[in-house]
This record gives C-alpha cells, structure tokens and sequence, in this order.
C-alpha cells in the first residue's frame, strides 16, 4: 500500500506510468546488491526481462533518489508481517527470541554531505565518518525484525528503546551487558 512517506515527490507523478524503471525494478535493484559498474548491472538485471530495455545509469540513478528511505523500512514491516502470518515460525519455549544489538560503520565511500550528516565532527578531527547502526533479529527464524542507522552520536541503548515497539508480551528479548 502506497503511502505518502515512501517518495520524496508528488505520488501522482512518481511510479505510475508503465515504465521499465517502476518502483519493483528501482527497489529489486537496489535491495540486490549492486556490485559492478551500474550499467554493467542494469543489462545483468534487464536481460530477465526481454520486453524492456536497460535504461541508462542516469535514468536509474534519477528514480533512485524519488524513493526515501523509510520505503525500506515499510517493506521490511510488510515482509516480517507476512512471514508471521502466512509461515509456521520456530519458538523457543513458545516465546519469539529476539536479539538486539548495535555496531558503528565506517562512511567509507559515501558523499561529503552524508559523511557530515552522521558525523559532522568526523572533519574536524580528521577521522574516518562513523554511524550508529542497531538491529532486532529474531534469532530462531533469521528475521530481521527492525533495524535503523542514525548520527555517530546516538548511543546504542537509544536505538535499542526504538526497537521495543517491535517487541510483544510473548517475546524474549536478548541483549548484551552494554545495554542494561
């Protein structure tokens, strides 16, 4: 279900024609690790379809940035959602184990304006961009329950209370000795 908070643009004009660029195609490529030149990738990932044509890596590129971010989020909560509703799902003593647990990651390679975004002191220091990144994982089934990335200066125990609207009566939640 479409919602506002999925397209940085008007949704009227965004994703709605026939195109070979629509939003499955912007977000498979997108979710299916793009490793090699982006064009070499658009003619790998367009040659399964032999109707379309591999559009430009500018074109790509243009309808990349018209998704926002929380678009991943959504998807994410629709596939957990599903897969609890549609799969018969491992529990340990009959509660759901969830773990949660946070890291940091290098902004190696990434434009000045997101480097300066999760960490604006990362310049003045002279050091490497960092982010806050934390998941919930349901451990016995391998799902990732929820997950975020935010600013260097976020600590991991406020990402983690983020992850508890996630978490039901019927879960055992696993964290370690840094969170308590």
């Amino acid at each position: 279900d479409w919602s506002s908070d999925v397209c940085s643009s008007d949704l009227s004009k965004d994703f709605t024609r026939k195109r070979s660029l629509d939003f499955a195609h912007v977000t498979c490529l997108i979710l299916g690790h793009l490793r090699s030149a982006l064009h070499n990738e658009l003619d790998r990932f367009f040659r399964q379809f032999p109707n379309d044509q591999a559009p430009t890596a500018s074109a790509f590129s243009q309808a990349r940035s018209k998704l926002l971010p929380s678009a991943f989020v959504s998807l994410l909560q629709m596939i957990v959602a599903r897969y609890y509703e549609t799969t018969p799902h491992v529990k340990w003593y009959g509660l759901r184990l969830l773990a949660i647990d946070g890291s940091t990651l290098r902004l190696d390679g990434v434009s000045a304006s997101c480097r300066d975004y999760f960490d604006p002191e990362a310049a003045i220091e002279q050091r490497c961009g960092l982010a806050r990144v934390s998941v919930c994982f349901d451990v016995a089934n391998r799902l990732p329950i929820d997950a975020t990335i935010a600013p260097y200066r976020v600590r991991e125990r406020a990402l983690a209370v983020g992850h508890f609207d996630h978490c039901n009566s019927g879960d055992l939640l696993l964290m370690d000795r840094g969170y308590p």
